[in-house]
């Protein structure tokens, strides 16, 4: 127990003197944490998918706090998007074999753009789901559910990303 207690009482002290920083942000770069959030493209059959994904995004941003919403020509960085699946699956079924539920599956093609490099930052392809009972939710519900997680994957992959 005590050899542990010294390299615990080592590590610490070689983390004080070492001046070694952590942060929560991870390696993100400060100079792009003005962003703009265009519209995205939807090129799936389903209405106005486009615009919740757009609003999910500028809400966990603005939630999150690590990066900052501002106008397009003041912007460091540029998220676009666009909607390019959409599933609707049978998920839950009754005893008579009868769906009741249904499994929503949305994905988007999302760049994180570097105005001022003009490249690409970061892009990635996301894929979120979610399911409902139609007893007691909507496709809507399902939809909020995929895209929330596509946003939280996307940020995630952002800043867990570096330099």
């Amino acid at each position: 127990m005590r050899k542990y207690l010294k390299i615990g009482i080592l590590f610490a002290l070689f983390v004080a003197t070492s001046g070694c920083i952590y942060s929560f942000s991870g390696f993100f770069p400060s100079r792009l944490k003005d962003v703009t959030v265009t519209v995205f493209k939807n090129r799936t059959i389903q209405y106005g998918i486009e615009d919740q994904v757009t609003e999910a995004f500028i809400e966990a941003i603005k939630s999150d706090g690590r990066l900052t919403i501002v106008d397009p020509e003041k912007a460091a960085m540029r998220i676009d998007g666009e909607i390019t699946g959409y599933r609707k699956d049978p998920f839950i079924y009754d005893e008579s074999g009868n769906v009741t539920g249904y499994k929503i599956t949305v994905t988007a093609n999302i760049t994180f753009f570097d105005v001022q490099a003009d490249s690409a930052y970061m892009n990635g392809r996301f894929t979120g789901w979610g399911t409902y009972d139609e007893s007691s939710e909507s496709e809507t519900d399902a939809i909020k559910k995929a895209v929330n997680q596509i946003v939280q994957q996307s940020l995630r992959s952002l800043f867990a990303r570096g330099f």
